[in-house]
C-alpha cells in the first residue's frame, strides 16, 4: 500500500517477491477454482498474479500509482487505481476477496462494510500476509536487527475488533515455512522494506545500495543459495 512504500523500495518489491502467496491460498482454499477474485491492495501484482491459478479473472486495486507502474501483466488480471476505503462495484459481484498483507495499513469499519457489499453469498474474504525472518541476516550483515516496536506492523491483522454484519471468521493460523533464494534476490527483498532499507543505508550508504548490499551478501553466503525461513499468516471469512 501506498504508506509502506516509496518509488525507491517498490522498484525492489517489484524486482523480487519470494513465491509464498499460491501455497498460501492453496492451503485456504482448497484449490478450489472461481470466477472472478478481488484483491485488495494489490501492490506489484504478486499476489494478484498468483490468484489467476486459482480464479478465471482478478480485479485489483491499489492506491499507490507507483506500484501499478510497476505491475506485472498479465491478460488474467485487471489492474484499477483506487482510493484505499471505497469499492467501487456492483453488490454481489466477487466469490473471494484478498488482502495480503495490506490490511494493516487500510483496516477500517467502512472498508469492512465495503468488503461485505461486493461479496457474494457464501463468498470467502481471506487476509494473510507473510514475515520474513531475517534476524541472522542483519547480524551476518553487522546490523541490529529491527525490532517489532521498531517496524510497528502487526502481520496478524484482521478484522477483529470490527463490527461484522454478514461475515464469520471461520479459520486463523500461523505457521512457519522454509524457502530458498539467491544473494541478488535476498538484496532486493531487504529493501523492498522501507525500514529495513533505513537500518542498511546507514552502513552502506544510498550511492549503490543495491550493488554493495548484493556483494555483501555474496561474500556472506559463499554459495549460490541461502535458506530463509518466513512466517505465515492468515484469517479466512466466510460471507453468510
Amino acid at each position: 500500500m501506498a504508506t509502506a512504500y516509496d518509488p525507491i523500495t517498490a522498484k525492489h518489491y517489484a524486482a523480487y517477491r519470494p513465491s509464498l502467496h499460491l501455497p498460501i491460498l492453496k492451503k485456504v482454499l482448497d484449490d478450489d477454482y472461481f470466477t472472478l477474485g478481488l484483491d485488495v491492495g494489490c501492490g506489484t501484482g504478486q499476489s494478484a498474479v498468483a490468484l489467476t491459478t486459482l480464479y478465471d479473472k482478478v480485479i485489483a486495486i491499489e492506491p499507490s500509482e507507483s506500484m501499478l507502474q510497476n505491475a506485472i501483466p498479465h491478460n488474467q488480471v485487471e489492474y484499477q487505481l483506487c482510493n484505499g476505503v471505497d469499492l467501487e462495484f456492483n453488490p454481489n459481484t466477487f466469490e473471494v476477496i484478498t488482502f495480503a498483507g495490506v490490511l494493516y495499513y487500510c483496516k477500517s469499519q467502512q472498508l469492512l462494510e465495503e468488503v461485505e457489499k461486493v461479496s457474494k453469498s457464501g463468498a470467502k474474504v481471506i487476509i494473510y500476509d507473510f514475515e520474513i525472518l531475517l534476524n541472522d541476516t542483519f547480524e551476518q550483515l553487522g546490523v541490529i536487527p529491527p525490532t517489532k516496536q521498531q517496524l510497528d506492523y502487526d502481520h496478524e491483522t484482521n478484522f477483529t475488533d470490527l463490527k461484522l454484519r454478514k461475515l464469520k471468521l471461520e479459520h486463523k493460523a500461523k505457521e512457519q515455512i522454509s524457502f530458498d533464494i539467491s544473494p541478488t534476490n535476498l538484496a532486493h527483498l531487504l529493501l523492498a522494506d522501507n525500514d529495513h532499507y533505513n537500518l542498511l543505508a546507514k552502513k552502506y550508504g544510498t550511492t549503490d545500495i543495491f550493488t554493495t548490499l548484493s556483494d555483501q551478501l555474496h561474500t556472506t553466503a559463499q554459495t549460490k543459495n541461502l535458506t530463509v525461513k518466513a512466517q505465515v499468516f492468515y484469517s479466512m471469512y466466510s460471507h453468510l
